[in-house]
């Protein structure tokens, strides 16, 4: 896979002297003559990333950009959304995605006002970030928000299956928790139907979940439920598409319950079969062989690492991010693409298609009550995407205008590399050169004015 590459290379950073009036910075902001050695007295530098870690995850984030960019240019066209932005209004917020400050309400205010544009930074991952930006959430479409959300998610997950396998807690006065009785087992089940390469994505996504919809109401299968003992499910669908058989949805859905070894496998590749026939895919007598050898897979004890790594690279949050690719790669035979792939490969039209057919789908469904079982609060996509990580510190504060240049000349994972390999002085120096007035926060003090600074 293409890895897009920045103008500049991090030897760019640093060179010999700052640049003056009489010797300006270089044209569109690339720096190559900048101090010494990279001063690091900003906020403490640690070493407990290797540089391949460090590489790969600036990696990911530059191929989230180049994702992104090429969403909005070939995919998110003028005659694209003219044509479904009226159905669709959110999709008008990907294009927007990060491009302007966020508005804010704080405590006591009627009015929302423009939250500061801040370059963070996070000692306990070594890892800079943007905050105070409008995002779009969209974290089946967007390849910013995207990781953000589903590493979310997937702690989330990680939270339930760990609650699961230990029992319930008991609480002390002192803080200390302790956990008691029988914990439950965790099984995962998935799902798959027969498709082809003619078959409309609209069909094969409605149809999919219709044949869910179908086994959940067989007697046999809530019966099972009961004589397992579940107490819920969380559900994701995952997509890849292939040259040769067109769209390929699957459920990967984690059972929480007392027993999972009463649940009758062949029971249940019979009783999926029916349940597609019911919803109006076409099984003739070789797609039901087919289907009883690749229709149903159960594992009935699996861990959180087990099910995140069916889900991809995305859902194992910050820890996988650092070792794992920039998104799941198809694993299937042949030409196959994720949605994101779609994008690499320049298969627009596809991406399309496929935003259309699974608009009104999610991507990820808890059974109800099972977070509150867990002890797991309720977060929205918004509420994630908006959110600063835990423990970073305000660095900088960047005008609202300087952002949009920023943004014009594709140096923003360039602004963040600086400041994660060469620290605040790094960052200072390369703001200098390339004509930026950022206010930098007093890392003492780092509470940041409500109001943007002047100039």
């Amino acid at each position: 896979m293409e890895i897009y590459q920045s103008p500049v290379s991090n030897s760019d950073y640093f060179g010999q002297n700052l640049g003056s009036a009489s010797s300006p910075a270089k044209p569109l902001g690339i720096i190559t003559d900048l101090a010494a050695a990279p001063i690091t007295s900003g906020l403490r530098r640690s070493q407990k990333l290797s540089q391949a870690q460090k590489s790969n995850r600036q990696q990911n984030r530059r191929l989230a950009k180049k994702r992104h960019r090429i969403l909005v240019e070939k995919v998110l066209t003028k005659e694209f959304l003219g044509e479904y932005l009226k159905a669709h209004p959110s999709w008008r917020r990907i294009v927007d995605c990060g491009k302007y400050a966020a508005f804010v309400k704080s405590k006591g205010e009627n009015k929302a006002h423009q939250a500061n544009i801040t370059v963070f930074w996070n000692e306990e991952h070594e890892r800079a970030h943007v905050g105070g930006l409008a995002m779009c959430a969209n974290v089946k479409y967007c390849p910013e928000c995207a990781p953000k959300i589903q590493a979310r998610r997937g702690a989330e997950i990680v939270q339930a299956v760990d609650f699961a396998y230990k029992g319930e807690p008991l609480y002390y006065e002192n803080g200390e928790v302790a956990y008691y009785g029988k914990g439950k087992l965790v099984g995962m089940l998935t799902l798959t139907h027969p498709h082809k390469r003619d078959d409309a994505m609209s069909f094969l996504v409605k149809a999919h979940s219709l044949a869910l919809s179908k086994l959940k109401k067989v007697r046999w299968w809530q019966k099972t439920k009961k004589d397992m003992g579940v107490v819920g499910t969380i559900t994701a669908f995952e997509d890849t598409w292939g040259e040769a058989n067109g769209l390929h949805r699957h459920t990967h859905t984690l059972i929480f319950a007392e027993d999972t070894s009463k649940l009758d496998v062949e029971r249940l590749r019979q009783e999926w079969i029916k349940a597609c026939k019911r919803a109006g895919f076409t099984i003739d007598a070789e797609t039901h062989k087919n289907m009883e050898q690749h229709g149903v897979d159960w594992v009935p004890c699996c861990h959180a690492s087990d099910y995140l790594q069916k889900l991809g690279a995305g859902y194992w949050g910050l820890e996988r991010e650092l070792t794992a690719g920039a998104a799941k790669k198809a694993r299937s035979v042949g030409k196959r693409y994720t949605p994101f792939e779609l994008l690499d490969a320049g298969k627009y039209k596809i991406f399309q298609e496929y935003m259309l057919a699974t608009a009104d789908t999610v991507q990820l469904r808890w059974s109800k009550g099972l977070k509150a079982w867990a002890g797991i609060g309720e977060k929205t996509d918004k509420e994630i995407a908006d959110e600063m990580q835990e423990h970073s510190e305000p660095v900088a504060v960047v005008r609202p205008d300087e952002w949009l240049q920023i943004r014009r000349k594709d140096l923003e994972c360039v602004m963040l590399e600086v400041l994660e390999d060469c620290g605040v002085d790094g960052l200072k120096a390369w703001a200098l050169g390339n004509g930026f007035n950022f206010y930098f926060v007093d890392k003492q003090s780092l509470h940041i004015d409500d109001s943007p600074p002047d100039g």
